[in-house]
Parts: structure tokens; C-alpha cells; sequence
């Protein structure tokens, strides 16, 4: 502030944004100066373009320079049109002040007609010794002291009239809270406890599901274990699909144990990881039914020992997910299976062997050859 005295008291001060910042508002009330700020703020783009022929050290000066810039731009008409009409011998300055305090340019120069500005007066004979510059210096920081007193002292009226309005809308909140808080903990009362009663019945529902899902799995555990018991049926557990979703539903339905045989209507959708799944849960043996079983699942089922048996050869009895065949019928397909197992791996020695010979020929013709 003491620099821009010592250059001259400015007329106007300018901000870049819309808004004046706080700081730059203090420096204003200290010159008693008149504010211009931009209808918004001074986009960066405006900023470069505004001081392109100007130099400046650090974007501050140019954030300074263009809010100066654009506050000349702004009343540079105004200006102009003052200069015009403003005839010579008259303070153009002065009138410039004037007009944009408020005065009407007809007025400032009726006002200052017939006295137009002093031409530099000779220096007397005699002057009166001049001020000293630190007193005037301390003038000024007393002047500019007053104002910002001034200007303390109106927030200060501010504060306290902002804080009566809040203890005004303070006094108004806790009468409509003492109104309408016990409505609200009441309706919050309700609307937890309709909450904890659905979700309660939800629940229930779950429950009676779950219930009635048991009671079906243990009527037809039941149906099992009556035939297990029996010595001349063996009991058979329906698999929808050969699949590992149709496994996963059959173990949640009924379980599936060791030694257990499994029905399935068809092998449509089969892959080799359920049929991996089926040994690694000791399944004792597959009865397909439907059409005849696809070879590539034969020949599958005969490297995993898992025995595939056509639904003809034991004629099950299947009533829902549980069915029952004869014991002497399956031990015989098993027994047929395992006689034609044994072949397969006959089979497969041989293939073993008879590339292990071709291998060994092959090698021994190679080393003739080297050997010439």
C-alpha cells in the first residue's frame, strides 16, 4: 500500500474474477478507490491474449496486469466520449474522476466552468519550507489506519447483526423441532420396526422353502434306504444331465456317496471334467438311458474305469429323482462292462507295445543308416 502511495492514489481497482477477493477489497476501502470486476472471471486464454505486449516476471503480475487492462478496455468509450466533449484549460483527469464517482459529465463541467486548471505557478520568491516526506508518509498510513477502522468497525455491525438473525432462526428451528422431532422419532420407530417385520417375513418364507425342500429330500433319502435295505433291488439316484450343474443339483437334493449308481436319462451337454468329478466321487456306475451313449464318452468312461451300462440291459424302475433296479441285472452289466474293460486294456497294452517296437525299429534304422 505504502508503494502505490508513494506512486500515485489510484481511481479504480480491478480484480480478474467476478468476485472480489478479500485482500484486494482492503487495498480498495484503503484508497477509498471504485471497484471493477469482470462480468465473470478472466479466463487464462484472456489473460495472455490481454498481455501480450507487456512483460511480467510471474503469473501474479500478469493476473494484475490483465485485470488492469480489461478495466481500461471496459471504459475506454466512456473515456473517449469525455475526451471529446471536454473542451482545453479543463483537468481531464479530474472530470475522468468525477464521471466515474457518479457526476454527470454536463455537471462536472458546469461546475468547473470558468475555472479550469491552474497552469504550474513560478516558484515564489519565498516558500514555506516543504513537508518532509515522512511526514507525509505517516499522513497517509493515518488516513488509510481511519478507513480500515472504519471498515472493522461495519463488519463488526455486520457480525452482530448476522448473529442475532442465527440466534432468531435458532429459536424458530427448536420450536419446529419440539413440534415435529416426536412425529419423526415416531414415524422412524415405525419404519424400523415394518422393516424388521418384513424382513422377518422374508425370513419365514425362507425357511418354509428350506422346510419343504428337506422334507422332500428326506422322504426320498427314505425311499433309498428302503431299498438299500432290500437285498434284491439296488437303489438308483436320478441325474438330470450329465453335467456339473446337474451333479451340483443332485448333491443338494440327495447326495451323492461312494458306491452310489447314478440313472441319466440323457448325456446330451457331457464333458470329460464331470466325468473326472463322478470317479473322484467313487460312483460305482452309470446307467444311461435314451438313445446309445456318444463313443467319445465311452471311450472316456473306459480310460476313467467308470462303468457305462445302457438302461435296457437292467430295465430300472425311476420314479422322480430315485428309481430301483434288480441286483442281479446290474451285477451282471457291471460284470459284462469289467469283461470288456479287461479287453480295452488288452487293447490298449497292445497299441502301447506296438508303438514302443515302432519307436525302437525306427531308432535302430537311424543308427544303421549313421553307421553306413
Amino acid at each position: 500500500v505504502e508503494e502505490l502511495y508513494r506512486a500515485g492514489k489510484p481511481l479504480i481497482i480491478a480484480s480478474d474474477v467476478q468476485q472480489m477477493p478479500y485482500s484486494v477489497e482492503k487495498i480498495r476501502r484503503a484508497f477509498n478507490a471504485i471497484p471493477y470486476t469482470p462480468k465473470q472471471s478472466l479466463p487464462v486464454e484472456t489473460k495472455y491474449d490481454l498481455t501480450a505486449d507487456f512483460s511480467y516476471t510471474n503469473d501474479h503480475e500478469r493476473d494484475a496486469l490483465s485485470a488492469a487492462l480489461d478495466a481500461y478496455r471496459s471504459l475506454q468509450n466512456k473515456f473517449r466520449n469525455i475526451a471529446k466533449r471536454v473542451q482545453p484549460g479543463f483537468d481531464l483527469d479530474e472530470v475522468r474522476a468525477r464521471v466515474l464517482r457518479g457526476q454527470s459529465l454536463d455537471a462536472v463541467i458546469t461546475e468547473m466552468q470558468g475555472a479550469p486548471a491552474a497552469p504550474k505557478p513560478a516558484p515564489p520568491a519565498q516558500t514555506a519550507p516543504e513537508r518532509p516526506v515522512e511526514d507525509e508518509r505517516v499522513m497517509a498510513l493515518d488516513g488509510m489506519v481511519k478507513r480500515l477502522r472504519s471498515y472493522v468497525r461495519e463488519l463488526q455491525d455486520d457480525l452482530r447483526e448476522r448473529d442475532r438473525e442465527v440466534e432468531r432462526l435458532l429459536q424458530t428451528l427448536r420450536r419446529e423441532r419440539s413440534a415435529a422431532g416426536r412425529k419423526m422419532r415416531r414415524d422412524a420407530e415405525l419404519t424400523t420396526k415394518d422393516a424388521t417385520i418384513e424382513n422377518l417375513r422374508r425370513q419365514l418364507r425362507g425357511e418354509r422353502r428350506r422346510s419343504r425342500r428337506l422334507k422332500k429330500r428326506l422322504e426320498r433319502l427314505q425311499t433309498v434306504a428302503e431299498i438299500e435295505v432290500s437285498e434284491d433291488y439296488t437303489p438308483l439316484k436320478v441325474l438330470d444331465s450329465l453335467t456339473r450343474e446337474g451333479v451340483r443339483s443332485l448333491q443338494e437334493e440327495l447326495g451323492i456317496a461312494g458306491g452310489d449308481i447314478l440313472y441319466i436319462p440323457q448325456t446330451h451337454g457331457w464333458g470329460r471334467g464331470v466325468v473326472k468329478d463322478l470317479v473322484e466321487m467313487d460312483v460305482r456306475a452309470l446307467v444311461i438311458g435314451g438313445e446309445p451313449p456318444d463313443p467319445h464318452l465311452v471311450r472316456v468312461a473306459r480310460e476313467a474305469a467308470l462303468p457305462l451300462l445302457p438302461a435296457d440291459s437292467v430295465s430300472p424302475e425311476i420314479r422322480g429323482k430315485t428309481g430301483a433296479v434288480k441286483t442281479d441285472l446290474i451285477e451282471d452289466a457291471i460284470g459284462e462292462w469289467e469283461e470288456g474293460q479287461k479287453e480295452y486294456r488288452r487293447e490298449k497294452e497292445a497299441e502301447r507295445l506296438e508303438y514302443l517296437f515302432r519307436e525302437y525299429r525306427s531308432e535302430r534304422e537311424k543308427e544303421v543308416r549313421r553307421g553306413g
